[in-house]
């Protein structure tokens, strides 16, 4: 299928008629139920969240009993495969009718996860029908870094990875995150012929900024002063823009490398990003079920919505 559009919404303006899949995950953070919340009065043929089959720590035990009383389904699935989304949204397809809608809350998925959603949907045909799909994202209040754990995965996503030219200059464009080394340990490992820094400012709280720049302040100085890209968290059409520009000038004769090391909808943008430019490889840094645990209430009255429609090519 092909991306046809991509728009940023509000959740409150994408729940007016039926869905097929409203599609979510119960983790462990305080905010992993709050979309699901909201949406509880909107009609859904099914409701399923993918429960991680680790770390069953913090609010784990309670998001599973809220999801289960707002009428989702439990499916344990491991972070690490999207074999368990793949299978939700093709069921979701075969059972729907000409236009399919489903809406993804990402603000407690992996990156495989959601990564998973979209490379499905870009590999299948659906014989003239149309798919509507919402990605949503609840931000958290800054909670204070925790001491990096050690990266056990550092590479490629599945189905976002070696289609470019191996003979080609590396770029590399990292988002940047809050934990330390994670960016400069990328870098380093990549060694790109140029790479460019992009840092949510403004973000839903100053700390945030300033967090990032401390955990970074190694790798911002070995960039020249306009490869630091600054972008307005909120403003996800903006980012998208200034992504999606930055990478077609790169894309005609740079093998491109997106890391999306900091908040979700970044990566999400990427992913987005990399379906319409064939040549973009998106990876992931990771420590797995070794990272860092946080709690991240859900912060009041904010959820980011992109919306998307897919189309036969």
């Amino acid at each position: 299928m092909k991306l046809e559009s991509v728009w940023q919404c509000h959740v409150k303006d994408v729940g007016n008629s039926a869905f097929d899949l409203i599609l979510v995950a119960s983790g462990y953070e305080l905010r992993a139920p709050h979309v699901a919340k909201m949406l509880q009065d909107v009609e859904a043929k099914r409701r399923l969240a993918l429960g991680f089959s680790d770390r069953l720590v913090l609010a784990r035990e309670d998001n599973d009993k809220i999801f289960r009383e707002l009428g989702f389904e439990i499916e344990m699935a491991e972070g690490d495969d999207g074999h368990a989304v793949e299978v939700a949204i093709e069921a979701a397809i075969e059972e729907g009718g000409n236009t399919v809608r489903m809406l993804c809350d990402i603000t407690s998925m992996t990156r495989v996860w959601y990564a998973s959603l979209i490379k499905a949907l870009r590999a299948r045909s659906c014989l003239g029908r149309r798919i509507e799909l919402y990605f949503t994202y609840t931000p958290s209040g800054f909670t204070k870094p925790q001491t990096a754990r050690p990266n056990t995965f550092m590479g490629a996503i599945d189905g976002f990875g070696g289609l470019a030219m191996p003979d080609r200059r590396t770029a590399l464009i990292l988002g940047l995150g809050y934990e330390a080394q994670r960016a400069l340990g990328l870098f380093d490992y990549v060694e790109p012929a140029v790479a460019y820094a992009f840092l949510a400012d403004p973000a839903i709280d100053p700390a945030f900024v300033s967090a990032a720049m401390r955990a970074n302040d190694t790798l911002i100085q070995r960039l020249p002063d306009n490869h630091l890209v600054r972008y307005d968290f909120q403003n996800l059409f903006s980012t998208a823009t200034k992504l999606a520009s930055l990478c077609s000038g790169l894309v005609e004769d740079h093998r491109v490398i997106v890391a999306p090391l900091g908040p979700k909808p970044f990566t999400l943008l990427a992913l987005l990003l990399a379906i319409r430019f064939p040549g973009i490889d998106v990876w992931r840094v990771s420590a797995g079920a070794e990272g860092n645990v946080y709690e991240r209430p859900p912060l009041n009255g904010v959820v980011l919505g992109v919306g998307t429609e897919f189309v036969d090519a």
